[in-house]
């Protein structure tokens, strides 16, 4: 098989880029090693044909199948912890009087890839607002580009190295032990998650 091409990778991160909002300019050898097994198992005997096809035909199976390669990153619980502080002591506060008649609250988490993020923000807001007390209602909308990862968010196994940054209390409510010593969320996590396929840049 012949090697991507400069020419042919160039075309193929603007591409990602413009139609995705995918920044894959530094990651040639991720690519390459990515969508190899791709092009064999379609029978694509160099990169330059695969390109053109992804570009002028733009069909959705192969669209698929090539954000699915290339959209996959490790993740875990509170991967980025000066967030979440922010979300308790700024965010959640002003909402909460912000929404206090209503007691509705909708969250969007968009690029949700495997559900850690989207799951994070519900147990932040369940501890929050439960405190409060009042029955509140909150929601979250979960997307992300990759069905793949959707997938994996709609059926949460965690290893229990994703959960090493989370407080124990926390793994101990809102997770349950499965088999081969990996982890599902609880029920009354799911309930606050909707898990839908978007594309950033597509117009809302």
């Amino acid at each position: 098989m012949n090697d991507l091409s400069d020419e042919d990778f160039k075309r193929l991160y603007t591409f990602m880029q413009e139609k995705f909002g995918i920044d894959l300019k530094r990651k040639k050898p991720l690519i390459v090693s990515r969508l190899s097994s791709i092009l064999e198992s379609r029978g694509y005997t160099d990169f330059h044909d695969y390109v053109n096809d992804i570009i002028q035909k733009q069909d959705q199976d192969m669209m698929t199948t090539l954000l699915n390669k290339l959209t996959t990153n490790y993740t875990y619980f509170m991967r980025e912890e000066s967030h979440f502080d922010y979300l308790e002591n700024v965010v959640m506060p002003q909402l909460a009087e912000k929404h206090k008649n209503d007691r509705l609250l909708s969250i969007w988490s968009a690029g949700c890839s495997s559900g850690e993020e989207p799951y994070n923000i519900s147990m932040y807001l369940l501890e929050y607002f439960g405190k409060l007390g009042g029955n509140w209602d909150t929601r979250i909308l979960a997307t992300d580009i990759s069905q793949n990862v959707l997938s994996k968010a709609e059926n949460p196994k965690y290893l229990p190295e994703s959960l090493e940054k989370l407080p124990k209390s926390w793994k101990n409510k809102y997770f349950v032990p499965i088999e081969d010593g990996y982890y599902t969320v609880s029920e009354e996590l799911r309930r606050n998650v909707i898990f839908r396929p978007f594309n950033l840049m597509s117009p809302i």
